[in-house]
This record gives C-alpha cells, structure tokens and sequence, in this order.
C-alpha cells in the first residue's frame, strides 16, 4: 500500500482549512515568499504540491487553479506566468521550508515559505576559457 501524506486538519474545519491554504497559496505564487507558522507551512506545502499536479495540460490546468483557489478567471493568467518560473520536469518539491525560530508571544515556530524557481545556468565567459589551450583535444 502506497504511502499518502496527508495535510494536517490545523484545528479548523474543511471549509476553514481550504480557505486558509488558499489564502497562503496565493502570495507565495505572487511575491514568492511569505513567513508563518510551522503547522501551516507544511500543510501548505502538501497543499502546493497537489495544486501544481498536472500543469503540463494548458487550459485544463487554467480552470483547474480558478476553481481550486476559488479566483475570477481574469486573475488566472497572471497566476499562471508566475508559475511558469518552476521548472516543468518537477513533480514536487516546490516549496523551501527555512525556519527562522520561535515567536516572542505563544512560542510556536515562525517559518519562511519560499517558491523554487528554476536553476540558471551559469554562462562562462569568453575571458574565463583557459587560454593557450585547444578546446577541441
């Protein structure tokens, strides 16, 4: 039997639940990095991770985020171009989860959410190639 993650219940009912995911969902989509608490940063990660299945599909994957995080089909594409900063080939793994410690008030742990983009390959410079050698050999 293959092994599920679930996303923690985060003491709140369904209809809460989805709401606050999508309510942290959609600035780390926008700006690329929010801080909050431990608890939520994983739920939102496994949350993200199933948000993000199937965007090779175009259109369908366009519908799919207005109707998941409950957004006006004009707002999708902006969405959209933000998304397509994740390197296509991941299946997850979209989220960086860094701590940054504990909260002054209550204790809990704060985190910082951040959105992995895609690597940039380094270009070398002309001056960087070794000179006085032949490339070729």
């Amino acid at each position: 039997m293959a092994y599920k993650r679930r996303i923690s219940k985060l003491n709140r009912t369904k209809g809460a639940r989805e709401a606050l995911l999508i309510q942290l969902a959609l600035p780390v989509i926008e700006h690329g990095v929010i801080e909050t608490s431990e608890a939520r940063g994983k739920g939102l990660r496994v949350f993200f991770d199933r948000l993000m299945k199937g965007r090779s599909n175009g259109q369908d994957y366009g519908k799919k985020i207005a109707k998941v995080l409950r957004i006006e089909r004009g707002r999708v594409v902006e969405i959209l171009k933000n998304l397509e900063q994740i390197g296509e080939d991941k299946k997850s793994g979209f989220l960086r989860i860094v701590r940054l410690g504990k909260r002054g008030g209550d204790g809990s742990m704060r985190v910082r959410v951040e959105l992995i983009k895609k690597k940039v390959e380094k270009v070398v410079k002309v001056d960087q190639v070794e000179k006085g050698r032949d490339v070729n050999t």
